[in-house]
Formats: C-alpha cells, structure tokens, sequence
C-alpha cells in the first residue's frame, strides 16, 4: 500500500511539475508566435513593435558587449548604433535558429544561433552567425523576454578576420617603405 501511495504521489508531483501537455504545446506556440513577431519586428527595424514582446525591464546583451536595461536604453542603442549618423551599420538582418528549448512552469530559456548579417555604412557584408540566449517568463498569461544575450565567437570571427587582415596590409607597405 505505503508503494502504491508513493508511486500515485511521485506521479503527481511530475504532473505538477510538468503541467499537463495541452498547457506545454500551447506555451511553445505561444514562445514561437513571440519569436516570429520579434524577428519581423527587428528585420524591418521596429524597434516600437519589437518592445512589445519584451518585458518592460528586459536586459539584452550585445556583440559589442554593450548593456542595455529596459526598453528606453535598447530604443536608444538602436538608434545610435543603426540609425545614427556616426553609425557604422547601414543593415541588419536575422534569421534565428532555435537549437534548444526548455520551457518550466512560467519561465523558459531558448538558445540557438542567431544567423546576423550586417550591411556596414562602407557598403562590405559581414556575417556573424552569432549565438543566442533569450530567457523568458509569462507575465499576466502572456510570454515576455526579459533578458536576451548575443555574442560571437571572439577568437573566429569577420571582424576580426579583417582588422587581421588591415594589419597586415599596413606592415606590409611599411616594410616595403
């Protein structure tokens, strides 16, 4: 008895921690429509739109290792940094790849790769298939991000390829010299 009893509350206590599937399938729905209107809003520079997803104190995390807390200090990064007339980006675009998914209770964590191509204001592409983390909670019934983190790989990158590139252009001509 005392193992049917135990087995009947191991039983619920994975139900409760779980939640039954309907509520999982609907929570992923829920996170992917979230990731596709954050993705259109972005690739169309809506950074009003894009917000709208976004917890209001969301903290996100660039490849420039920039911080930004909340939605007035990520309006203003993307203005400076895309709009700005000192902006060395003219473009950019993503199309997300979710690698991986864990959704508990009212929290979740999607990683994965963030496939950013970047139009620079001189008129080069650079790529950067940079990778992603995007935390989320449900607020009020509804999924917000509130907090998202972008880097690339520091060692193997376009940007560095070309500063090593520029470099080595630079001792060349002045050992010709």
């Amino acid at each position: 008895m005392k193992s049917v009893s135990l087995g009947w509350m191991a039983g619920c206590v994975v139900f409760a921690a779980t939640g039954p599937a309907w509520a999982r399938v609907d929570d992923a729905a829920a996170i992917d429509a979230l990731r596709q209107g954050m993705i259109d809003a972005f690739n169309k520079g809506d950074i009003p739109a894009l917000l709208q997803w976004c917890d209001p104190e969301i903290v996100s995390i660039w490849q420039n290792n920039e911080v930004c807390k909340g939605g007035a200090q990520l309006q203003a990064f993307y203005d400076r940094v895309y709009k700005g007339p000192n902006r060395l980006v003219e473009k950019v675009t993503t199309s997300p790849q979710v690698d991986g998914r864990l959704i508990q209770g009212d929290r979740a964590v999607s990683w994965g790769q963030f496939n950013d191509s970047y139009l620079l204001t001189e008129g080069s592409t650079i790529t950067l298939n940079s990778r992603f983390t995007a935390t989320l909670a449900k607020r009020d019934g509804a999924w917000k991000v509130i907090a998202f983190h972008a880097s690339t790989n520091v060692f193997d990158n376009p940007v560095l390829a070309a500063g090593l590139n520029r470099v080595a252009m630079i001792a060349g001509g002045a050992a010709i010299v």
